[in-house]
Order: structure tokens, then sequence, then C-alpha cells
């Protein structure tokens, strides 16, 4: 949970490093079993949701008080 304006300035970095990483392996060339590769994603994915949510939270948070 986001406890103030810092938190929440480096939760959304880590989004955005979490999108651009999402974007890297998307676009890999690099050779991977399709088991591992999937999972990567859906642990990417899963980071990236979880973060948006947080964000999301505090940001309603923030716009009640």
């Amino acid at each position: 949970m986001i406890k103030n304006e810092k938190q929440y300035l480096i939760t959304k970095n880590k989004l955005n490093d979490m999108n651009r990483a999402l974007e890297q392996s998307l676009n890999s060339k690099v050779k991977m079993n399709k088991v591992i590769y999937e999972a990567m994603l859906e642990g990417i994915k899963s980071q990236i949701s979880d973060l948006m949510e947080e964000i999301q939270e505090y940001e309603n948070l923030k716009q009640s008080n």
C-alpha cells in the first residue's frame, strides 16, 4: 500500500520499468522455452497489475481528501 507521495512516485517509476520490461520481452528475439517465456510474461503482467491497483488506490484516497 502506498502511504505517501514519495512511495507513489517510486511506484509509478516501477510501473514504467515493468511496462518497458514487458515490451522488451514481447519484442525479444532470444530463443526461450515456451513455458518459461509464458511464465515470465505472466509474472511481469501480474506485477504491472498489482502496481496499477496500488496507484489507483492511492489516487482515489488522495482525491477523496
